[in-house]
């Protein structure tokens, strides 16, 4: 149910139809909506206790500003950093030896880096340089062959086997038990020289290796020598004279 008012011409200029409410300031309309009471008061205030702002003197309303959303979306793609270039290997440092031919010698500096150098007592001479070979079996047909180096190129070379001979003082370092020498010089400074036995005056009856081992040689005669760069090369050698 629902209530309408309606009016006729008053004095003083009110023009018809106009609501009763503004007349007596309040409206009450009551309706009935599926059995319930709904009541809706409205109240119209005097008009004289509206104020209105002067607009030369009126605060405007703050300025709001939403910020775009800087968070991503749930379903979006984490974001990553790239990975870094990798860096380049560094260049290999050439062998000391990679240019080293037969004829030539090899010393030791005191890191124990195998360097050339010139061919002088107690270094180590070049008999064979076998490309592609690592096994020492391949330098066992060299007289006096006592020795050996692979050069492990880098990064795809093939390896290099050099067929080494120490260079000891003189012949006897070379010596085995039977062979004969011929010994000169004075006691303490002689030299010895390979000889046919015919020739010779003295013979091998011992041999060790190790330096100064002279009780070996019991009341034979000796010989011994070690080198500073190759201790492993010493050797005493005991021999008899004819």
């Amino acid at each position: 149910m629902s209530t309408t008012t309606s009016g006729s011409a008053t004095p003083g200029g009110g023009s018809v139809g106009e609501p009763f409410v503004k007349s007596i300031g309040m409206a009450i309309v009551v309706e009935v909506i599926a059995g319930a009471v709904i009541a809706i008061f409205a109240f119209s205030p005097d008009t004289d206790d509206i104020v209105v702002d002067d607009p030369a003197t009126a605060h405007p309303t703050d300025d709001y500003r939403i910020e775009p959303n800087t968070w991503p979306d749930d379903e979006s793609e984490p974001e990553t950093e790239p990975e870094p270039e990798p860096e380049p290997e560094p260049e290999p440092t050439p062998d000391p030896l990679a240019d080293i031919s037969v004829g030539d010698c090899i010393t030791r500096d005191g890191d124990g880096q195998y360097m050339p150098t010139g061919c002088d007592e107690g270094t180590l001479m070049v008999l064979e340089r076998i490309q592609g070979e690592n096994d020492s079996a391949y330098c066992s047909e060299w007289e006096f062959y006592n020795g050996s180096i692979v050069i492990r190129e880098y990064p795809d070379s093939p390896d290099v086997l050099l067929c080494l001979r120490i260079q000891y003082p003189d012949d006897m370092g070379y010596a085995q038990v039977d062979h004969c020498m011929y010994a000169s010089g004075p006691d303490g400074d002689m030299t010895f020289a390979f000889a046919d036995c015919d020739s010779s005056n003295i013979y091998i009856v011992g041999r060790t290796y190790e330096y100064g081992d002279t009780d070996y040689c019991g009341d034979y005669g000796w010989a011994t020598w070690q080198s500073g760069d190759f201790p492993d090369y010493a050797y005493t050698v005991c021999f008899a004279w004819w």
